[in-house]
């Protein structure tokens, strides 16, 4: 499981700072040791280039961190090393870059380009629609939906398999993922 905690500082809010990261560690700590689900705590907020990322809390969220699980060596230095650790058993915390997201206003991108969507994730919506990666938070990819099909079913239908083969080639066939900035980084 994958949390943005740089969304916090993003969007509007109505917790507090701690309240906030107090409840998703709390998560965390019971996803990862009774569940063995294997949790990645994300700021993918870093300054890269003309993109400002709202990262002023950052900090903050890390000194949090620590406390709620409990981190005796400093996390911020660790991140200034490697950008990524695991802090603890089956949770793991990493800070990267901000990216642009996929937007169907925005530009095209590039023509080559390369995603891990449909071969290392996949996303699942509220409603049970299934899509290639998690920034389709709209839908726009929709592969189907596990209230209705089962997720085999729905992986190896033909438009999931047309953006798979897609990325194995380096090409982005849908109009979604050719306005993607996070798809650029590979």
């Amino acid at each position: 499981i994958n949390i943005s905690l740089h969304s916090f500082e993003a969007n509007e809010r109505n917790l507090t700072l701690h309240d906030y990261v107090r409840s998703v560690m709390s998560f965390v700590k019971k996803a990862s040791m009774q569940s063995g689900l294997l949790c990645s705590v994300r700021l993918w907020n870093m300054d890269f280039g003309d993109l400002k990322g709202a990262n002023s809390l950052n900090r903050e969220i890390i000194q949090l961190i620590e406390s709620e699980l409990e981190i005796k060596e400093s996390l911020e230095e660790k991140l200034c090393k490697e950008h990524s650790c695991k802090v603890s058993h089956n949770v793991y915390f990493n800070m990267a870059q901000k990216f642009e997201w996929p937007d169907m206003k925005r530009d095209m991108f590039q023509n080559e380009v390369f995603c891990y969507g449909l071969r290392d994730q996949i996303g699942i919506l509220v409603d049970g629609t299934v899509v290639p990666c998690c920034l389709d938070s709209e839908g726009t990819i929709n592969l189907g939906n596990l209230y209705k099909q089962n997720l085999e079913t729905i992986l190896s239908s033909e438009r999931a398999k047309t953006v798979y083969d897609g990325f194995s080639r380096r090409v982005a066939v849908e109009e979604l993922c050719k306005r993607c900035g996070y798809a650029t980084r590979f």
